[in-house]
């Protein structure tokens, strides 16, 4: 990820480079001192993600530099850093198109916190700006639990209009927001109006304030909305492959028979939900009980599996000639023996990074009939912020006898998954009943999906498939009326 941090001071540019790498992995920091240098970097650096800007530049006022990158460039995010506070320059900000204003007096932990609302796709605003006039005229509060910008019941938007609002608190312009959502300039004008008026408010910073007034008043995290112009997951091919990352198969490669094809939406669905992630060459294993060793592709030899692990034929020299100085030699291993008896760990050769808040379940392929001579164990990984090689553990079951692996199949499944989701606040959430507990409703739910069903005489098969996938026609058709 590419930063440009605009300040004439040397020292503060310097601090900025600090926190953006405590803040993500990876990330590079480019300079500019003020508004002529920022525009010469922009021109020619186009995969900038977000841009740092102090109103305060000795050639060009603040506000026109930033009017000018977001007419320009609106695919790329402007969070102010200034010392000016005051609440009117913050609106104008605000109204430009920035997606956050930070005051440079706030502490560093404040300051990466407000850059992770934005990566999340949020607007920082100042607490202090978030006044009792503000939040009054927020979303309603109600006497009972906490609730959501997400429901549209909340407020009174349809899935469309949460949409456009998860675009307006990013900052975006009408413009922006229709190639996004592919919608006609004068539609989404609608939806804007729908929302000013559901929130209470007149204009588009008053909506932002509004919705983070809410969240400040009932001492909760701003929502974090769904990246729109940056995708959820990205694969780094490190190794050689001519198989790259794809999404995964509701067929699982033409294996699923044709009747479960056809009739079975359950198992399609969990076939189809994630990315296959495939091995960079076939290999084998042989396991005594206590050695390994291992032979590719290529070779007519067994080569030994040492306990330091082996690295991908003749990839280490390549990899030193492009990492730089003192990441030279640093180049994980592809197969590496573990401690436990008969483990192995097997690298793809792919690295991922997912958006902030989404982690990866790393699985065998759902529904592909695995070799016996092993197991694939799954794990999460918070690959948000942990940018290391995409690997699985595996258990080998048999030895003394060649274990093949290919790589004309997906090794890995790797499966989104939000980090809220696997929390303990969420998980924690259930009840257990009994027989005696069902309600009328459930009865009568139990007689609609099992009852009916089976003793209806012109039933047709696979009634669940056909009532699912019109369940998504219908919902699609919504939305689209609701534009």
């Amino acid at each position: 990820m590419k930063i440009l941090a605009v300040d004439d001071h040397a020292l503060i540019r310097d601090a900025l480079q600090r926190v953006m790498k405590k803040l993500k992995r990876g990330v590079i920091v480019l300079e500019a001192s003020d508004g002529h240098q920022a525009m010469e970097v922009l021109g020619r650096e186009p995969d900038l993600r977000l841009v740092l800007l102090d109103l305060n530049l000795p050639d060009r006022d603040g506000f026109l530099v930033l009017a000018d990158i977001r007419e320009r460039y609106p695919a790329i995010a402007v969070v102010v850093l200034s010392a000016l506070q005051d609440r009117a320059k913050v609106m104008h900000a605000l109204e430009l198109g920035a997606a956050g204003y930070i005051p440079k007096s706030v502490r560093r932990e404040v300051m990466i916190s407000a850059l992770q609302l934005v990566f999340a796709g949020g607007v920082y605003i100042p607490p202090e700006v978030l006044t009792r006039e503000d939040t009054a005229h927020a979303l309603p509060i109600s006497s009972g639990r906490d609730r959501d910008i997400g429901s549209c019941s909340e407020i009174g938007l349809s899935e469309r209009q949460l949409e456009v609002l998860a675009l307006l608190m990013q900052g975006k312009s009408n413009k922006v927001i229709c190639r996004t959502l592919q919608l006609a300039e004068p539609t989404v004008k609608n939806h804007v109006t729908a929302i000013l008026k559901a929130l209470k408010v007149t204009n588009r910073t008053e909506a932002a304030i509004a919705v983070n007034g809410f969240h400040a008043a009932k001492n909760l995290a701003m929502p974090v909305l769904p990246p729109t112009a940056t995708p959820l997951a990205e694969f780094f091919q490190i190794m050689p492959n001519e198989r790259p990352p794809r999404r995964a198969d509701r067929t699982v490669g033409g294996l699923i028979p044709a009747r479960a094809l056809r009739y079975c939406e359950a198992l399609t669905t969990a076939s189809a939900f994630g990315w296959y992630v495939f091995l960079p060459l076939s290999f084998k294993v042989v396991w005594d009980g206590h050695d390994m060793l291992w032979t590719y592709e290529g070779i007519d030899e067994w080569l030994t599996l040492s306990r330091n692990g082996v690295q991908y034929p003749g990839f280490d020299e390549r990899f030193d000639t492009i990492a730089p100085p003192d990441l030279r030699g640093c180049l994980p291993p592809f197969l590496t023996p573990s401690l436990q008896a008969g483990g192995l760990q097997v690298w793809t050769g792919t690295i991922a990074e997912t958006a902030p808040g989404w982690s990866l379940l790393v699985r065998g392929v759902a529904n592909l009939s695995h070799s016996p001579s092993y197991q694939m164990l799954e794990g999460i990984i918070e690959t948000d912020h942990w940018f290391g090689p995409l690997f699985d553990n595996i258990r080998l079951l048999k030895t003394d006898v060649p274990i093949e692996f290919r790589s004309d199949v997906p090794f890995l499944q790797v499966q989104p998954v939000r980090k809220d989701v696997y929390g303990d606040k969420h998980l924690r959430n259930f009840i257990v009943r009994d027989l005696n507990d069902l309600s009328a409703d459930h009865w009568d739910a139990y007689r609609r999906t099992l009852v009916l069903p089976n003793t209806t005489s012109d039933r047709k098969s696979g009634q669940y498939a056909v009532t699912a996938r019109k369940q998504v026609t219908h919902a699609s058709a919504f939305a689209s009326a609701s534009e």
